[in-house]
């Protein structure tokens, strides 16, 4: 398995809201025969015990009739309807002989026949419609996906040395997202928008952003442009507004010591604190062009030593609490595996 489709399928595991669900057990039909058959039979049955027909207790078996239609659409509406219709004329004949087994039965039996039909009608074109939005809506989504994607493509190819960076914090991202207590559309959406964190850097030139050694300090002072950047390319985008501020203050700390803004405490979002978090252990825990990858429990540290002034302390230790009990898909050297 590629280091590329190991976070796909991380991804697809950790966060259901981003991937199809599995198919469940249809117990529609079931259901639907069971709660029409018993309420036809609660109807007859009050009708007998109330003296017959004819009374106006006969219009209580629209109830299986709706039902039927809600649950099968047109068709159970209508076998519904017919259903009625016999237990109302020729059934209750039997235990009725005063009962309108005739035209007025005729005309109830129609009525019934109609209106199943049409509520259910109804019906099957509000789920016809459902379904249609829901697939556009999975569409967009896989759209909007996909732009993200390529997106960070174009980031990575500026920066080879970070290999599969983007991923990784798209995954580690998501999985603290998700400890924090996000819901599974606000997970992905978090973790989708990761992926995003360093498009600045398009705008770094090249020989700065693979410079195997120390920056002096007009490079360093064209790298910290990059969360400016990366904002300024997403902005005017709804769609990636989660993006464009894990991109814009990724690198704020909680003490107000971070670039571009200052920002302190909760003035950071949410998502660039987490983002800031998975950001930096990443960085520790894979070979980067002016040092090697850390050992462990020395990336531990860091993170622990940076709580309440870097990093947020919640997010740290729920972070760390995720390494310790091996439920953080880790990648990086082959000794953290």
């Amino acid at each position: 398995m590629t280091a590329r489709t190991q976070p796909q399928l991380l991804l697809a595991r950790r966060f259901p809201a981003a991937a199809r669900p599995a198919p469940e057990l249809d117990r529609r039909s079931l259901l639907t025969a069971g709660a029409t058959s018993a309420s036809g039979l609660a109807v007859f049955l009050v009708i007998v015990l109330t003296g017959g027909t004819p009374t106006s207790l006969g219009h209580f078996a629209y109830v299986p009739i709706v039902i039927a239609a809600y649950r099968a659409g047109a068709r159970g509406g209508v076998l519904a309807a017919l259903a009625g219709a016999l237990m109302l004329g020729p059934a209750m004949s039997l235990v009725d002989p005063r009962s309108d087994f005739g035209l007025p039965w005729l005309v109830r039996g129609v009525a019934f026949v109609g209106v199943g039909g049409i509520v259910g009608w109804l019906f099957d074109r509000g789920r016809s419609a459902t379904v249609a939005w829901r697939a556009a809506a999975v569409r967009a989504s896989e759209e909007h996906q996909g732009a993200m994607t390529a997106l960070a493509a174009a980031a990575e190819a500026k920066d080879p040395t970070t290999g599969d960076h983007l991923y990784r914090c798209r995954d580690l991202a998501g999985a603290l997202a998700a400890e924090a207590g996000l819901g599974p559309d606000a997970v992905a959406d978090v973790a989708w928008s990761a992926m995003l964190h360093d498009i600045g850097k398009l705008w770094v030139p090249d020989q700065v952003l693979v410079k195997p050694g120390p920056l002096e300090a007009g490079e360093w002072e064209l790298v910290r442009q990059h969360p400016l950047r990366g904002s300024e390319i997403l902005e005017g985008a709804p769609s990636l507004e989660t993006a464009r501020r894990i991109a814009r203050w990724h690198h704020e700390n909680l003490d107000g010591t971070g670039y571009p803004d200052g920002l302190r405490g909760a003035a950071i979002p949410l998502e660039a604190r987490i983002v800031r978090v998975v950001d930096a252990w990443d960085a520790m825990a894979n070979d980067r062009p002016y040092r090697p990858a850390v050992e462990l429990g020395r990336a531990m540290q860091e993170l622990r030593d940076g709580a309440g002034a870097q990093f947020d302390p919640e997010l740290v230790a729920l972070f760390l609490a995720m390494v310790e009990s091996g439920r953080l898909p880790l990648f990086g050297a082959a000794e953290w595996l």
